[in-house]
């Protein structure tokens, strides 16, 4: 009995000494996010009610909202969507609308890590504009607005329809970032 004792225990000190090498350790894996899929860039002309046009990637939709100067660009595939909004600015100052353009950009400073800004100006169509990049976990990363100066502005935000993480969606803005001045080179406004 006190034969089987000792073996038995000489065999576990000998696992427990086997077993515990530098070689050999438990290491867990890092915390990774999901591939990211993007598609080609294609692009097709927007036909609307709207007083301009602009041409779109061909996998995202319009979706209207219910006042009919608002709708949504949306991309199903990334869970994300751009917000529009377009005044008329007939008989207006354009100076309340880029006062309010800045003002929702920078609501989001608190949060931001930084907030970087980009001039868009075609003098061939009339369209100038600014874009604002946040960085950071910000509800809103890039938003942006464009107008003539006299009779048109256009504001847009973009949203994902989950919580903000700057690394899980920099592929995606990145990818969007382009959308937004392909948006830029093709809008037209109308009358």
């Amino acid at each position: 009995m006190r034969n089987k004792c000792s073996v038995s225990c000489f065999l576990c000190l000998l696992l427990v000494i086997t077993s515990c090498s530098d070689d050999d350790y438990f290491l867990p894996k890092p915390k990774s996010y999901f591939r990211i899929d993007l598609p080609g860039k294609k692009y097709e002309s927007t036909s609307s009610e709207l007083p301009f046009s602009f041409e779109k990637p061909v996998f995202s939709i319009i979706q209207k909202r219910k006042n009919i100067n608002q709708f949504n660009l949306v991309f199903p595939i990334h869970k994300a969507k751009v917000h529009f909004t377009y005044f008329s600015l007939e008989n207006q100052e354009i100076q309340p609308f880029l006062e309010d353009a800045y003002n929702y950009a920078y609501k989001h400073n608190s949060k931001a890590t930084a907030i970087n800004t980009s001039n868009h100006r075609l003098d061939s169509t009339h369209v100038y504009g600014l874009s604002y990049e946040l960085k950071g976990n910000v509800a809103s990363p890039l938003q942006f607005f464009a107008t003539d100066s006299v009779s048109h502005f256009l504001r847009g935000a973009l949203y994902f329809d989950h919580s903000p993480n700057a690394d899980s969606i920099a592929p995606v803005l990145e990818y969007i970032e382009t959308d937004i001045e392909h948006f830029y080179k093709t809008l037209e406004w109308k009358n």
